[in-house]
């Protein structure tokens, strides 16, 4: 009974130990900023807001923030945010979209897309089609 008892009690501590639980975002953002959007990719969660992006890394909690000012994001209003299974990310905001390719930042807008307006309302991952664009004109767009 005590060793049943025992293991029970290890298993639980190391389930707690080793669980990947989402920060608290109130005390990591300022508090004039509001949560637009949020994903999550096997080693980050991501936060999308009216100021900027933020990913917070799950292994050491480290925080980045992202914005116009100190990257390629094309606005600071971020309206949503889609993760593929290969790690990749795609930040709608109102100026267009910004793709982490776990390297680079790339912008994708009207000028190098097929989107019909930067305004970026919805983003979702269809395993054929790739990444599904929907913009405040309602029109859909494909992009990869």
């Amino acid at each position: 009974m005590k060793k049943t008892l025992l293991t029970i009690v290890n298993i639980v501590f190391a389930l707690t130990l080793f669980a990947q639980t989402q920060p608290e975002i109130n005390s990591i953002i300022g508090k004039n900023e509001r949560v637009t959007a949020f994903a999550e990719t096997d080693n980050s969660f991501w936060y999308g807001t009216d100021k900027g992006l933020y990913r917070i890394k799950k292994k050491n909690r480290k925080v980045y923030f992202f914005n116009e000012k100190n990257s390629a994001m094309p606005s600071d209003n971020v309206t949503c945010i889609c993760t593929k299974p290969d790690g990749e990310v795609y930040v709608g905001t109102d100026k267009g979209i910004m793709r982490y390719d776990l390297y680079a930042f790339i912008n994708i807008n009207t000028e190098n897309s097929e989107i019909t307006s930067n305004s970026i309302v919805s983003l979702s991952f269809d395993p054929i089609k790739g990444i599904v664009v929907k913009t405040k004109d309602n029109s859909l767009a494909m992009v990869r």
